[in-house]
């Protein structure tokens, strides 16, 4: 925990995600939700490109 955001007291909006670990086959970012016009984590499969 660098960031130090996970404290006491921290507020967590709509989510909390935490990812700790690498993986390389998957792809992590955020997409605007319409239902809650927050950015979301959506986590898909990269392409074997």
């Amino acid at each position: 925990m660098i960031g130090e955001h996970l404290c006491t007291g921290s507020l967590v909006r709509t989510t909390a995600e935490l990812v700790v670990g690498l993986l390389p086959e998957w792809r992590f970012c955020r997409e605007l939700d319409p239902a809650t016009s927050y950015p979301e984590l959506r986590i898909s499969p990269r392409s074997l490109g």
